[in-house]
Parts: C-alpha cells; sequence; structure tokens
C-alpha cells in the first residue's frame, strides 16, 4: 500500500502539486506484506522421494504420464498443458516452446526466443506411446492438449502426489 501512496505522490510532486512525498513518513506506520513461500522440494533425497513416488504412482495413466512429463522436461504446469504436437520434433528429440506460451514479460513474450526443451529417451517414449494410443488404449486421440489437461489439472496432481488441497 505504501508503494501505491508513493507513485501517487511521486506523480503529484512532478506536476509540481506538491513539494515532498508524504508516503516516506508511513514507513513505520503500514505493516509489512507477510511473505507467503510455497512448497519446494529444495533436497536431494526429496527430489528422489517424489521421482520414486511418481513411479510408485498407480491411478489414471494420463495423470501418471502427465506427472513423469512434468519431472522429465521441469515445465510449469501451464506450459505443459498448453503442449501441441507442431512443437515436438521426435527426429532431434527437442520440444520447442514458443515465447508466448512461456512465464515472460509482455514484451518477451511478443518478441522473445522460443525455448528449446530436449527430450530424454524416456519422454520421447513417453510421447510416442501417447500419440499411439497406448497411454489411453485408444488409437485415434490426437488432441495432447485436452490429454495433458486432464491429467494435470489440479486435483488429479493433488491426488498423484498427496498433497493437500491450497486453503482457500
Amino acid at each position: 500500500m505504501k508503494d501505491a501512496f508513493s507513485q501517487v505522490f511521486r506523480y503529484v510532486i512532478s506536476t509540481w502539486a506538491c513539494a515532498r512525498n508524504p508516503a516516506a513518513d508511513l514507513r513505520e506506520a503500514l505493516k509489512p506484506v507477510p511473505t507467503r513461500h510455497f512448497a519446494a522440494i529444495v533436497d536431494p533425497k526429496g527430489v528422489k522421494n517424489l521421482l520414486r513416488d511418481l513411479v510408485a504412482y498407480k491411478g489414471n495413466p494420463i495423470t501418471r504420464a502427465a506427472l513423469r512429463l512434468s519431472a522429465l522436461l521441469l515445465l510449469r504446469p501451464g506450459e505443459l498443458r498448453s503442449l501441441e504436437w507442431s512443437w515436438v520434433d521426435f527426429e532431434t528429440a527437442t520440444l520447442t516452446l514458443p515465447s508466448a506460451v512461456m512465464k515472460r514479460r509482455l514484451n518477451e513474450k511478443a518478441n522473445g526466443q522460443p525455448h528449446i526443451v530436449p527430450m530424454a529417451a524416456q519422454v520421447n517414449a513417453l510421447v510416442e506411446s501417447y500419440a499411439a494410443g497406448e497411454i489411453l488404449g485408444i488409437s485415434n486421440y490426437s488432441n495432447i492438449q485436452a490429454w495433458l489437461a486432464r491429467g494435470l489439472a489440479r486435483p488429479a496432481v493433488q491426488r498423484g502426489l498427496r498433497i493437500p488441497a491450497r486453503p482457500a
């Protein structure tokens, strides 16, 4: 809140309507906004346990495949959900994400370089088995976005990783 007041008064000072910024006096009067830290695995043993849990997960095959892709490609869920077949190159074993889907500043989304992710052999096998319909047991499921969106929906991921739901 102090920052918003400070911006307003900086503008007012620039228009010569005010001589000083009184928002600076609010520093001790306003309580700082508490910092919220999100859950993260930061130790190698925790990562090892997470990967072991991903492999052992016996739930929905779509969720299982999406969670494995997430761990292997190290992409954000939104980036993975927006994945398109045209971004996958099996010959060079790469995944090319346009800058528009990356978490970037607005001008970087429009003008930035694409993000090229190398695909490990496990990723290639997983995506090829999906393309062949082996994961779902059907042969003509061509919409990878719908597949990943269902597999990476928050409730599905929380069930898969046994993560408690975030309080509202």
